[in-house]
This record gives C-alpha cells, structure tokens and sequence, in this order.
C-alpha cells in the first residue's frame, strides 16, 4: 500500500514540475556585443531607435530572443520589431521563416511587428504613437 501510495504521489509531483516548467518557461533576451549601440545598417532603424530615446524607452539592436534575432526590441513593453524586405515575402521558405519567428515571439508573449523599411519611414508618426501607446 506504501509503495503504491509512494509511486502515485513521486507521478503527480513530476507531473505538476513538468506542466509547471512547460507553462512558465520564457525565451531570455541574450544581447551581443552591439546591442547597446545605434543601428549603422538601416536608416529608418536609426531614426527610430533615436527617437524611441527621446521618448525615454530603452531600444537594443539585434537581441537574440530564444531562436529569433529582433533587429529592435523594446524589453519593458515586450516589443519586437522585425525588417524584411520585399524579396523576403517572394521567397515561400522565407516567408515561412518569417511567419514561424512571429508565432514564437507571441506565443511567448512578445508584440510583434513586421515592417519594411519604406512603410516606416511612410508612417513614422503613426508607428511612433502607437509605441507610445503601448507604455502602462
């Protein structure tokens, strides 16, 4: 009766650690050594990560987040923003890619945005607003 008793209790405790580290396991933003400088290849890039300074956030240029690298990340908001550029939608493996790192960064609980870089600079005050916005 013991042992018996000892085996279900050992099966619920695992059960509950696993479904427990399953459900509370978050992807840690890793920074490389550029990650606290200005973007240098993009200028749409540059001029948001400025001025998202001047707003008081804390932008990081190319954060690794679990398998995913963000071109710009917001850490306090949980925004990721990604640039592809048209080529990227023509290509069917890249697109996929694309749509595969977006359901990862959200099903982790990431806001996600994907642009190019000629939307940015076409609605740069819109985007900004909306960045804005999303500060509690």
């Amino acid at each position: 009766m013991s042992l018996a008793l000892l085996l279900w209790t050992v099966a619920i405790f695992l059960t509950v650690l696993l479904s427990s580290y399953l459900i509370y396991r978050q992807p840690i933003p890793t920074f490389n050594a550029y990650s606290f400088y200005p973007p240098v290849h993009s200028p749409a890039l540059r001029k948001t990560y400025f001025t998202l300074k001047t707003y008081g956030f804390l932008p990081y240029t190319s954060v690794q987040v679990g398998r995913v690298t963000v071109d710009l990340a917001l850490l306090d908001v949980k925004l990721a923003i990604l640039f592809y550029s048209p080529e990227d939608l023509l290509h069917p493996v890249k697109k996929r890619k694309l749509e595969k790192e977006k359901r990862y960064l959200m099903k982790h609980g990431w806001t996600v945005w994907q642009v190019r870089e000629r939307e940015l600079n076409r609605h740069f005050h819109q985007t900004m607003r909306q960045i804005v916005s999303l500060r509690k």
